[in-house]
């Protein structure tokens, strides 16, 4: 809000100021209009002639649009003091009251969407289709622009429409209704979408009266009379008497047809219905028979096995009880006609070893961090297994020190078989074999520890016979004194050539290895490779490699 330079009024009879008139311009909104309206605070300065007598002395005091309580100043000095957004100037008897500028009048702010703003110049810009204008610095006017896009149903559009139509057309109507200043745009919707033309009417053709039995149709039956109406048919037939049929052809024969009693059975008639009794009847006992065209008394025979019984007339004959053959275990029954046949499997072995005939220290047994040994295995019988365990010579060191050492074996076990020249995984299994030992010297304690001891892991192994391949894998780790373990199992193989071959006479020596795919596998690790090339992933030519992986393992039912 603005406010304008005031208005002043002087006394004509003693020049003193009388009254102020403040005008202040409001920015009124109505809908899209704004407007400034023309207010004014008019203060009055009420000179009243002093009670006193005294020469020049006025009573003054303070109304209109006043702030705090108004008191009226009979005596002393009346002071002007410029308030907010006035100011006070004075020349000679003449005092100057000023309204502040229109950017910091009075106005307590104004704010749009999320911002606010309390001091300066507000500005109505043009935007969003909306114009805006002002009409004689006092009326703020804004004017909506055309619709900018319109689209349809179907995908078209256009853009910048200042009228919009809706056009009656496919059975839908439009209208347009105004009430309190709004627009109602009305849409109604035919129901008789059906136009002039040729569809299915319930006339019958013309021709197709023969196609239907008339009213006045004449019903011929034989022994029957009917009527026909509009929608009923009506059949009547005479009483029938009983029919006779005297005369048949029977072997060639005519005249009437008798049924005579006899053998039991008596003959009656009920009107139209024969019927036909039989007598009860007695055991009848045929004496006589033909057998192999003989006649005589016939007698039954008991043959092998068979019992007979006669009761009165009748006979029992008895057969002993059938038997049946169950297989249990590894027995199988199979028949073919009248023979039967019984096979026994393979009973499966819950303990197989490799390499148990003679178990001593190998070469090179020694298993390096992440070493990975793998042996050929032969099985003859069916093996069902739940652990595997490898032998060794465990030894931990010691020291003068009083603390208690750790060490933790990971072991892990894998089954492979061949395809080709590739190794395939077939089942394995892993654990940590860990323990404690005192290092300060040879204790009780240590005595269970150190010397032949196995490393043992869970493992379900069902194998069948056939050849195998068996890899075992080792790691350690410990803590303060280290240890060693020491592979034991076949020391046949021997190591002091410096390859184990076998070439063909009169060719060059080759890499060939003694043992198909036993060896030593070419890289680090503590899992089980899923497939292992033999020729290209086990260093089998060296013998020490050859002999190191011909540990002793064994298969067995326990706990690890």
């Amino acid at each position: 809000m603005d406010y304008e330079t005031p208005d002043t009024e002087i006394d004509p009879v003693t020049g003193k100021l009388k009254s102020v008139e403040l005008h202040q311009n409001t920015i009124v909104q109505n809908g899209m209009n704004m407007k400034l309206v023309d207010s004014h605070i008019n203060q009055a300065i009420a000179m009243i002639p002093a009670n006193t007598g005294g020469g020049g002395g006025i009573n003054a005091s303070i109304d209109g649009n006043t702030a705090g309580v108004p008191a009226l100043i009979s005596n002393g000095t009346m002071v002007l003091a410029g308030g907010n957004n006035v100011t006070l100037s004075q020349n000679g008897n003449s005092i100057s009251i000023n309204g502040g500028a229109g950017g910091a009048g009075g106005i307590g702010g104004f704010s749009a969407g999320t911002q606010l703003g309390t001091s300066g110049t507000l500005l109505f810009a043009n935007s969003g289709g909306v114009s805006w204008g002002l009409n004689g610095s006092s009326v703020l006017t804004g004017v909506v622009g055309a619709v900018r896009v319109v689209t349809a149903g179907n995908g078209s559009s256009m853009s910048d429409i200042k009228t919009l139509q809706y056009s009656n057309g496919n059975g839908v109507s439009f209208g347009l209704s105004t009430g309190a200043g709004i627009g109602t745009i009305t849409g109604s919707v035919e129901t008789n979408y059906q136009s002039t033309g040729n569809y299915l009417t319930t006339a019958m053709a013309s021709n197709a009266g023969s196609n239907f039995v008339q009213a006045n149709a004449v019903f011929n039956g034989t022994n029957a009379t009917g009527t026909i109406s509009s929608n009923n048919l009506s059949i009547s037939v005479a009483p029938q008497s009983v029919q006779t049929q005297n005369m048949v052809s029977i072997l060639g024969s005519t005249g009437n047809i008798s049924f005579d009693n006899g053998n039991g059975v008596t003959f009656g008639g009920n009107n139209s219905t024969l019927t036909a009794s039989v007598a009860a009847q007695s055991v009848q006992t045929q004496n006589m028979v033909s057998v192999n065209g003989s006649t005589g008394n016939v007698v039954v025979t008991a043959g092998s096995n068979i019992t007979l019984s006669q009761n009165a007339s009748t006979i029992t004959i008895n057969a002993p009880a059938s038997s049946s053959l169950v297989a249990s275990g590894n027995l199988t029954f199979s028949s073919a006609g009248s023979t039967i046949t019984a096979s026994v499997g393979n009973v499966p072995i819950s303990r197989f070893e490799m390499n148990g005939g003679a178990i001593s220290s190998i070469s090179n047994g020694s298993v390096a961090q992440g070493s990975l040994s793998i042996q050929q295995m032969y099985v003859p019988l069916n093996v069902t297994a739940s652990a595997f365990a490898i032998a060794g010579n465990l030894t931990m060191a010691t020291n003068t020190s009083a603390t208690t050492a750790s060490v933790n074996y990971s072991m892990n076990v894998g089954i492979y078989n061949l395809s080709g020249s590739t190794l395939s995984l077939l089942s394995s299994g892993s654990a940590n074999n860990g323990f404690q030992w005192s290092q300060s010297a040879s204790t009780t304690a240590n005595t269970s520890i150190n010397g032949l001891r196995l490393m043992t892991v869970p493992m379900n192994a069902n194998i069948t016979p056939g050849q195998y391949w068996v890899g075992v894998a080792l790691s350690s780790a410990t803590t303060y004194t280290g240890g060693t373990f020491s592979l034991h199992g076949d020391p046949s193989i021997n190591t002091s050539a410096s390859n184990v071959v076998f070439s063909p006479i009169g060719g060059a020596t080759g890499n060939n290895g003694a043992i198909m795919y036993q060896g030593i596998y070419t890289a680090a690790t503590n899992a089980m490779p899923s497939a292992i090339s033999g020729s290209a992933d086990i260093n089998m030519s060296s013998a020490s490699n050859a002999a190191r992986a011909n540990f002793y393992g064994r298969f067995y039912n326990g706990n690890y």
